[in-house]
């Protein structure tokens, strides 16, 4: 259960950093500070969502019986898929 949490936070995040990156892309000509302020926060909301999988990758293993899963990361326009 809190897996499957954990993957539904993950996937519902990716939206706000995929608006952030299209708004970098906008303003990296007209606005180059307030781009390079957002290429810094895109960065750091990254850096906390690979922190989620981590955990979310150690919660998988460190319940002893279950099967273990690999997970695919497709670009952000997918889901997250895992296979057995």
């Amino acid at each position: 259960m809190l897996r499957e949490s954990l993957s539904a936070a993950l996937y519902r995040l990716e939206g706000p950093l995929n608006v952030m990156r299209s708004a970098i892309g906008m303003l990296k000509h007209r606005e180059p500070a307030m781009s390079g302020a957002l290429s810094t926060a895109l960065a750091e909301g990254h850096a906390r969502l690979e922190e989620l999988r981590q955990q979310r990758g150690a919660q998988r293993r460190s319940i002893p019986g279950t099967q273990r899963y690999a997970s695919l990361y497709l670009p952000s326009a997918f889901r997250v898929v895992e296979l057995r």
